[in-house]
């Protein structure tokens, strides 16, 4: 299976999105594929998507305040920090926000 397919493949798909805890979003990045394309193929294979609590736990789990605090002392902006970690811009975002913080500044997608 092509790397564009392989959302498709149940296995690929279960251990991308409920073993290593990444998005659709992420998915569908890497796959070239629209997030619905994603969505569908979960429910397809019968593996539960999370609801929004599960989605914040992810969060939390995936960029925990300590390494926000050291990235944001770093002077990295959010893009930046999206970068280093493999997040996407908006989960970065929404964990500042969750944990009431600002990057300097330096928000800006740009």
């Amino acid at each position: 299976m092509n790397r564009n397919n392989q959302y498709q493949d149940r296995d690929w798909l279960y251990q991308q999105y409920v073993v290593e805890l990444r998005s659709t979003l992420s998915i569908a990045s890497e796959c070239n594929a629209p997030t619905t394309a994603v969505r569908n193929a979960l429910i397809q294979h019968g593996i539960p998507r999370r609801d929004g609590k599960e989605a914040q736990v992810y969060r939390i789990r995936k960029l925990p305040r300590v390494l926000l605090l050291r990235l944001i002392a770093q002077g990295l902006s959010a893009p930046q920090i999206a970068a280093e970690t493999g997040l996407s811009y908006n989960t970065v975002r929404v964990r500042m926000t969750e944990e009431g913080l600002q990057s300097k500044g330096k928000c800006d997608r740009g």
